[in-house]
Formats: C-alpha cells, sequence, structure tokens
C-alpha cells in the first residue's frame, strides 16, 4: 500500500473547465454512436450470414433426402416393381406416403397404397416440363388430400390445407421401348417439423419454392401455395443459385433473406430472418453501452469538476501528508493473526494473536528472523517461490505451516502484502494469516478415509477372485464328470439328470461372471481394448450359440448385417460379443413363441445394434429401473424364468465404458427392442484373416476341430500338471478319449522335473497349486535348457481375472483356458497348438 504525491498543478479557469466538459462530452457520445452504428452493421451481416448458413444447411438435407428418394425410385422400376418392397420402403423413409408406377399417359398401374391404382395422374404438373421422358427427379405441386387418391389442385390464393403432398416423377425408359414413371408422394410435414427444430417461427421462415416461384411449403402458420415469392428473389435466381438480401413483407416487417438453390433438383430454399429479432441483442447492446457510458461520463464530468474546484481551492503547489504506515495495522489486530517484517525478513510487529498461537513473547520475537518459525514442511522451492513473488511487489497467497515454540505445528491461510514508500520503494511485509489447522486435520482424515475404502474395495475385489477360483475348481469336476456321464450309456432319467447338473452348474458360473464383472466394473478396473475386429465374425460368434438355443425352443431366430456394416472397426470386441450375449440371451429366454432378431447398421460415428422379440414384454412403468443391480421387473418372471437382474446392468456399464447408448422400447404382452450404439473408428484397411470368435461363456457351443489330430494323436505326448484328484481323472479321461497319452505331475516342481527329463508336444499347467505354482513352473521351463523350452504351455486354471492372464502370458504360457472347461473348448486348445508341431 503505497503513499504518492499529489502532482503540482496549474491553476484552471472555468471556461476552460467548460469548454474541455464540452468537447469531451462531444466525443464520447460520437465514438459511441459510431461504435453502436458498427456493431449494427455487424449484426445485420452475421444475420444475412446465419440465414446463408441455415440455408445451405437445409438445402443439404433436402438435396441428400431427393437423392436417396431418387435412386430409390430408380431401383423400383429397373426391378420388377414390387408393391411390397415399395411398402416397405415408404416404412422407413417417414417423407414419402407413397410410391406408384405410372404408364406414359399418367394412369397408375400398381402402387404401395392399393386405392392409387388406377387414378390418372398428370405429368403436366411437375417441373421441369417435357414432351417426352427426362432422366431426372421432377417437382409437383402442394396439393390437396393424403394420398394421389383423391389429390385435388389446391385453388388460386386459398390456404395450404391440412393434409396435402407434394408428387414428384421419375421418368424410365423400359427394355421394350416406351417409357414408365414413378411418382412418389412426400409428406411436407416430415420437411415442416424438421425446419421447425432448426428456426422457430418467432425468429423467421423457411419456405421451399420450385423453379417457377410457387410455393410447395412454409413454417409460417398460414400460406398460400400458389403465391408466388417475391420478385426480388426470383430476379437474384437468374443471376446465382444463392444469395442472400434484405427486405420486408406485406406487413412492413423487415427481414434478412437467404436462398440456395438445390443443387441436383429443380427446388429453392428460402431462409427469412426477422431483423427485429436479430436485432434484439444489439438493442441490449445499446441500452448497456448508454447506460455505462453515462454513469461514467457522469462520473467523470463530476469527478473533473470536484478536482476542478479542489485545486481552485489549493491554488498553489502542496505535497500529501506522509502517513505513518505503522498505523495501517491496527484495524488487523482484533480479528486477524498478524506479523510485519523488514525488508531483510525479521519481525518488527506481531500483534496478541500471533504471539498466543506461536507461544513467542514479543520482546522473543522482535529482531528475530521469521524462519525461527518454520516447519520444514515445505521445501526450498517453495520458499523462493514466496520470496521471490513478494520482493516483486506481488501479493502472495497460499496454505503456510508454522511450528510453534513448543514444537507443534499450525497451518494458516496467508497472505503476505508488501508496503511501499511514496516513491514505490518496498519498506516492510505485512502477513495476515488464518488458522486453518482444524481443516487440515479433516482433509487429512478424508484422505485417509478415502484409502481405507479403496483397500476395503480392493480386499473386496481380491476376495471375490479367490472366491471364483475355489468355485471353479471343484465346479469343473462336477460338470466334467456330468459331460463324461453323458458322453455314456444312460437311460433316459439318468440323462436327464445329468444335464440338470450341467444346466444348474452353467446357471452358477454365470452369476459368478456377473459378480465379478459387476465388481471389476464398481472398482473402475475394467479396462476396455482399441483392436481392430470384423463384425461378422463376431456376430456369428454370438449368433452360432443363440440359434441353438433358440431352436431347443421352437423361436425363429434372424440376423441382418448390412453390406454396408461389413467393414472392420477399431474397438473392443469381446466386450461387445459379452453385450450381444446378454441382450439375446435375454430375449431367448424370455421368448416362448414367435421369433428373436438381431439387427446391425451402420451409424454416422460407429454401429447400433438392435435386438428384438416377440416375448412377455415390458410395462412401461418399469422400464426406467430396467438397468438397476439385482432388480427384476416383475418377480414371477425370476420364479419362471431364472436370472439376477445383473445382465442388464453389465451391458449398460459395458456399453457406456465404451461411451457408448443403451436402450429399450418394450410393450408388455407384445415384445421387446433392447439397443445400443457405440462410436467406433473404422479400421484403416479390411481384416484379411479375422481373428478366431471367443464367446465369453462356459458351456458354448463350439465347433470341434482336429478330426485329423484325433485321427493320429496316439503318438501325441500331453504332460497334465494338475493338484485336485477329482480334476485330474477328468482331464486325463477327455484327453485320453481324444486319443492322447498323458503324463501327470501333481505340482510346478514335479512338472519341472518331468519338462526336464522328457520332451512333450503340449503342456496343460494349472496356476494355483502346492510346494510351487504354474506361473513359477513356466518360468523354471521356459528359463531351462530341457527339452520343453519351446513346447507350448496352456493354463488350466479356475483363475478368471485379467490380471491372472497377464500374469500367465508374462511368464511364458502361449494359451488360457478357464475352468470349468468343456471337452470341446479343450479340444480346440488342443487343436490349435498341435497343428503348429505337426
Amino acid at each position: 500500500m503505497a503513499l504518492h504525491k499529489y502532482p503540482r498543478p496549474r491553476w484552471l479557469s472555468k471556461s476552460a473547465f467548460a469548454l474541455g466538459a464540452v468537447l469531451l462530452t462531444a466525443f464520447v457520445l460520437g465514438l459511441t454512436g459510431y461504435h453502436l452504428w458498427r456493431l449494427r452493421s455487424q449484426a445485420i451481416d452475421n444475420g444475412l450470414l446465419n440465414a446463408a448458413q441455415l440455408a445451405s444447411a437445409l438445402e443439404e438435407h433436402l438435396t441428400q433426402t431427393l437423392s436417396v428418394m431418387d435412386v430409390s425410385l430408380v431401383q423400383q422400376g429397373e426391378a420388377s416393381f414390387s408393391p411390397t418392397s415399395a411398402e416397405k420402403l415408404t416404412r422407413n423413409a417417414r417423407y414419402i406416403r407413397s410410391i406408384s408406377l405410372v404408364d406414359e399417359s399418367g394412369l397408375v398401374l400398381d402402387s404401395s397404397v392399393a386405392t392409387n391404382i388406377g387414378v390418372r395422374f398428370d405429368k403436366s404438373i411437375v417441373l421441369p416440363k417435357s414432351d417426352g421422358p427426362l432422366p431426372l427427379l421432377r417437382i409437383g405441386p402442394l396439393m390437396d388430400g393424403r394420398d394421389l387418391s383423391g389429390a385435388r389442385p389446391v385453388a388460386q390464393d386459398a390456404l395450404a390445407p391440412p393434409q396435402s403432398i407434394i408428387p414428384v416423377l421419375r421418368d424410365l425408359p423400359q427394355p421394350s421401348g416406351g417409357y414408365a414413371s414413378m411418382v412418389a408422394t412426400l409428406n411436407p410435414d416430415y420437411f415442416l417439423n424438421y425446419y421447425d427444430r432448426h428456426l422457430n417461427l418467432a425468429d423467421g421462415e423457411v419456405a421451399l419454392m420450385r423453379m417457377d416461384g410457387s410455393l410447395l411449403l412454409s413454417t409460417a402458420e398460414r400460406f398460400k401455395p400458389n403465391a408466388h415469392i417475391d420478385p426480388a428473389i426470383m430476379a437474384l435466381l437468374d443471376k446465382s443459385v444463392s444469395g442472400r438480401l434484405r427486405q420486408t413483407d406485406p406487413q412492413k416487417n423487415a427481414q434478412l433473406s437467404a436462398y440456395r438453390v438445390s443443387r441436383d433438383f429443380p427446388v429453392v430454399l428460402v431462409v427469412k430472418l426477422n431483423e427485429d429479432r436479430v436485432l434484439d441483442d444489439w438493442l441490449k447492446e445499446v441500452r448497456n453501452t448508454l447506460t455505462v457510458v453515462f454513469v461514467i461520463l457522469s462520473i467523470a464530468l463530476l469527478t473533473s469538476a470536484a478536482y476542478f474546484l479542489r485545486l481552485i481551492r489549493l491554488r498553489h503547489e502542496h505535497d500529501m501528508r506522509v502517513q505513518d504506515l505503522d498505523n495501517q495495522k491496527y484495524a488487523l489486530d482484533q480479528h486477524a493473526i498478524v506479523s510485519i517484517t523488514d525488508t531483510a525478513g525479521r519481525i518488527t510487529y506481531a500483534n496478541e494473536r500471533f504471539c498466543a498461537i506461536s507461544g513467542y513473547a514479543l520482546d522473543e520475537l522482535l529482531g528475530q528472523p521469521h524462519s525461527i518459525l518454520r516447519s520444514n514442511q515445505h521445501d526450498k522451492e517453495f520458499y523462493k517461490h514466496l520470496w521471490l513473488s513478494i520482493t516483486g511487489g506481488n501479493v502472495w497467497h497460499g496454505e503456510l505451516c508454522n511450528r510453534n515454540k513448543n514444537g507443534d505445528l499450525t497451518w494458516f491461510q496467508t497472505t503476505i502484502v508488501p508496503l511501499t514508500d511514496i516513491d514505490g520503494r518496498i519498506q516492510q511485509y505485512i502477513g495476515i494469516r488464518t488458522d486453518i489447522t482444524e481443516r487440515k486435520r479433516i482433509e487429512a482424515s478424508l484422505v485417509s478415509a478415502k484409502a481405507t475404502a479403496e483397500e476395503a474395495n480392493e480386499a473386496k475385489s481380491q476376495f471375490l477372485a479367490n472366491m471364483s477360483h475355489e468355485i471353479r475348481t471343484p465346479m469343473n469336476g462336477v460338470l466334467g464328470m456330468a459331460g463324461l456321464l453323458l458322453d455314456g450309456e444312460l437311460n433316459p432319467e439318468q440323462k436327464s439328470f445329468a444335464r440338470n447338473i450341467v444346466h444348474s452348474g452353467e446357471a452358477l458360473l454365470a452369476l459368478i461372471n456377473d459378480i465379478l464383472d459387476l465388481s471389476k466394473i464398481e472398482a473402475g478396473h475394467m479396462e476396455f481394448e482399441a483392436l481392430a475386429f470384423s463384425i461378422a465374425p463376431l456376430v456369428q460368434s454370438v449368433t452360432t450359440v443363440m440359434q441353438i438355443k433358440a431352436n431347443e425352443k421352437g423361436l425363429a431366430f434372424r440376423v441382418q448385417i448390412p453390406q454396408e456394416a461389413h467393414d472392420a472397426y477399431i474397438g473392443d470386441s469381446h466386450r461387445i460379443r459379452q453385450v450381444l450375449f446378454n441382450l439375446l440371451g435375454n430375449a431367448v429366454k424370455f421368448t416362448t413363441q414367435g421369433e428373436v432378431s438381431l439387427h446391425v447398421a451402420p451409424t454416422p460415428t460407429g454401429l447400433r445394434f438392435e435386438i428384438s422379440d416377440t416375448g412377455i414384454g415390458i410395462p412401461e412403468s418399469a422400464l426406467n429401473k430396467l438397468f438397476s443391480k439385482f432388480v427384476q421387473v416383475d418377480t414371477s418372471t425370476t420364479r419362471e424364468f431364472g436370472g439376477t437382474g445383473l445382465g442388464l446392468v453389465i451391458s449398460k456399464k459395458l456399453v457406456e465404458g465404451m461411451q457408448g447408448s443403451i436402450g429399450v422400447q418394450s410393450s408388455q404382452g407384445v415384445g421387446s427392442l433392447f439397443w445400443f450404439e457405440l462410436p467406433l473408428v473404422k479400421a484403416p484397411t479390411k481384416l484379411d484373416a479375422p481373428s478366431a470368435p471367443m464367446t465369453g461363456k462356459i458351456g458354448t457351443v463350439a465347433e470341434v476341430k482336429g478330426q485329423s489330430q484325433e485321427a493320429g494323436a496316439g503318438k501325441i505326448l500331453v504332460l497334465l500338471v494338475e493338484d485336485h484328484p477329482i480334476n485330474q481323472k477328468l482331464a486325463t479321461v477327455l484327453l485320453q478319449r481324444m486319443g492322447f497319452q498323458v503324463d501327470l505331475a501333481k505340482d510346478g516342481a514335479e512338472a519341472v522335473l518331468a519338462a526336464e527329463s522328457r520332451s512333450y508336444d503340449l503342456i496343460l499347467m494349472d496356476v494355483q497349486m502346492p510346494v510351487m505354482n504354474g506361473i513359477e513352473a513356466t518360468e523354471k521351463i521356459r528359463a531351462g535348457s530341457g527339452p520343453n523350452k519351446t513346447t507350448p504351455i496352456v493354463a488350466l486354471t479356475a483363475n478368471a481375472m485379467q490380471s491372472d492372464k497377464d500374469a500367465c502370458f508374462a511368464a511364458g504360457m502361449n494359451d488360457f483356458l478357464t475352468k470349468p472347461f468343456t471337452k470341446e473348448g479343450l479340444s480346440q486348445v488342443m487343436d490349435r497348438h498341435l497343428h503348429r508341431v505337426e
């Protein structure tokens, strides 16, 4: 806080002051007026630019829409006309009411709407006019009616009817000679709704007209289809395909207009903005600016007048009285912890609160460097930055920790202000502090609590992983032995019992997988890959399994993947497959008759997946809780169909984790449609050989390869490393039935000894074993000099976490098979790796 001397003024006359005030006022007002005029011009220019940009955007939408329709009409005409195909096209394209086949005379021969057949269409009403066929889309006027049947021209000067159509015609030559025409009726409401979303009625109007100037439609509340756009726009059309202009409507309202001719079709898009609405912001700026200018000018004149009167009173030069800077501290003493130091950092003043909290008496502090209070909680760079800031004349704010006389730490919110003399030289530093020790203690407690919560969450995840392992290990024996029973000769009742064991075990495993996935998601441990994949093999890997389940229930199962969706994409194919399994599994589960279908379609940003069924459906009141944890829409469905309510929760979190969205549409008793969209980037090139799809589920149906392998497998020697007796027996039986010779090791140490003494074609390695685990055993085999240094090693483990897979591959294993495993899964692994050594 520096004090300065007043300048030495010269005496001024009242007339000079008055003249200066008038000139200042005139200059400020003139400058303000010029500024506001420029702002108005810019606002109008921006309004015209906005109108032109909107016209360009809407014209692009119109042209693309008509182009799609033109191509569709050509395709309908070149092929044998199918009313069913045409009707399906109109359902997908909301802007088309009907598509009809018309002969040269205009008679409707066939149509997607049966009532149109036999109606005669007047070809002379379309533009551009021609006595013969033209290879382009021609546009008719707005007509009264819902479709060609009953359509009639709008009377001259009549308002647009509530129900209307715009007919368009496309001539097509016929192989047998002559030509036929395709006539489509456009739905004006589609375009009006689209335009209304881009421009409010109060802000302006969007109109569509033909090249002869007749209106096709307008967002205005009332318009006459036979009316013509004003001559100004028609005159500009002769010169340019786009333009902008200022004009007034019949009610004398100023408008900022822009038009743009479709680049491919004989229609013009016109946008008219209400100039008053465009200038609303400018008018606000005018009011605000004039208010500010008036206030500033008034303050300036009043201040100048006061200063002038003071100069008149003084008339002589004088210096300001220099106030003692020590008097400035008294206001702070009552409310803050205050100290003052000189430029060398020695304490020259401390108030009572400072002395009390530091534990020092005032005479113990005076003359001492402030560093006697340092706590060693801050490094040298902290104090260097502080010192450079205040010595540079800047005010420093921050948190500072001091140590009092007894050694206790106290935290302060501190402000240090450099005080200068009248020449701007720093004389003292005043420090103003607020005790924040309690706040810092609370913050430390919160950090500790957060760490404790994170440790508990990690412990929960580890517990779930251990439980998964402990459950999967015996379940491998249960399911495997049940599978062996099913391969044997059993009576029907015994086979039913064995299948029930398998189905119950698979249901338990699915629940375990869901809980693990949900735990990983909530703990933030779920990772997503970004790898290239092909959509068709991915979908096939899911639908192959779902087709079987649907067939078992007598359901039709349909899959639609358009050709344009067959590109390669970058994303996490495993998670996409998991979501598809969940949604398709639910669709098959809750559908007792009818069909289940999967439709994949590209979007501007990626892909959209739709799973529909004709199942029990979902009440509308329950849709909002559908994606909640452990929630079933109706508990009776749990009793009938089973399930925990986790599948949809996991699907939602997986989709959102891939930055996508998911939703549902359903009617109770009719069926449901679940959808999810993912933003996926296309891969730079198509994949030459997409990786083999993996279902990510236990017990799915897999194509068992390796027929040639089994035929000559008698010479193939496999080392099985497994500590669990039942799993030893299961794996040994399965391998021997496949024709392999099996050696058994009960732990990692035995496996290392066996691998050093004998050459194997493949090693199946359990991970969690006594004496030596599978990770350590694999590392020793890979590091050793025995004959199995490069032998394929496959993890055969109940550890199902991603971190477990990473650890196995890091140790040198070649593949990973999760318990419980099936004969098909084991066969695929054996085939995949033994083909390399054959």
